[in-house]
């Protein structure tokens, strides 16, 4: 508690020493990396994402008896920087669905998992970052995307 003769805390500052900013920084600059996992959430790109147990559900549903890498984008929301640079989602039809495209990898490393792309944005300083996105054909594109 702060107890002043005004009741407020006009004139407190609170000071971080410069040693820890630096080594925070250049840790952030050499890695693109923010290590404390502090990062937002794949929602700003607009997109939603499906777990392992949907896309392999999805992909039976769809008589695709092969294993497909990556995680399958569930949604696209209209206007966002997702559907901005053509990522595609789920499309349902009444009970008919078509299958969009998936993230195979975030910056060159490739992801399989919900966890692995969600820790992956988590840890990155903001800027460009690239995703390797597959169809169901097989036909791969990376795309941009800037993290806020």
């Amino acid at each position: 508690m702060i107890i002043s003769t005004s009741g407020s805390n006009a004139g407190i500052g609170f000071a971080v020493p410069i040693d820890t900013v630096r080594v925070a920084s250049n840790g952030m600059i050499s890695t693109h990396l923010v290590e404390n996992n502090m990062r937002p959430a794949l929602g700003l790109l607009g997109i939603g994402l499906c777990s392992t147990r949907m896309k392999q559900t999805l992909f039976m549903a769809a008589h695709k008896n092969i294993e497909f890498p990556g995680v399958l984008i569930s949604s696209v929301k209209i206007g966002s920087a997702a559907d901005l640079i053509g990522m595609k989602g789920l499309d349902l039809i009444g009970d008919q669905f078509t299958i969009g495209d998936r993230i195979v990898a975030i910056g060159g490393s490739y992801v399989n998992e919900l966890d692995e792309i969600t820790e992956d944005f988590q840890r990155r300083v903001a800027g460009v970052v690239n995703l390797t996105l597959e169809d169901l054909d097989g036909k791969r594109r990376i795309v941009g995307t800037r993290q806020a």
